[in-house]
């Protein structure tokens, strides 16, 4: 199962594997393996996890305000057209 994480300094990927400690991280086509990065970079990589999750949840918040939009267009229209 594959992540792909877009960060400001390349694409981050995390690509987990059997067992879960051999799990490895492409950032600029460069491989890591997870279980050996400084604590820092660790920090950095929730980081980047924790963003990734808000982004995701403001995307839905986008895609349903969107959606009701478009129903009070129509419904906009379709009142406007009852009093002509």
């Amino acid at each position: 199962m594959a992540e792909k994480k877009e960060a400001t300094t390349g694409t981050v990927a995390a690509k987990e594997k059997t067992p879960r400690s051999s799990r490895t991280l492409t950032i600029d086509g460069v491989q890591y393996e997870q279980d050996k990065l400084s604590p820092a970079a660790k920090s950095q990589l929730a980081n980047i996890r924790v963003v990734d999750q808000e982004i995701r949840r403001l995307q839905m918040q986008i895609a349903i305000a969107q959606a009701a939009r478009v129903t009070f267009s129509r419904t906009l229209r379709d009142e406007l057209k009852t009093t002509d």
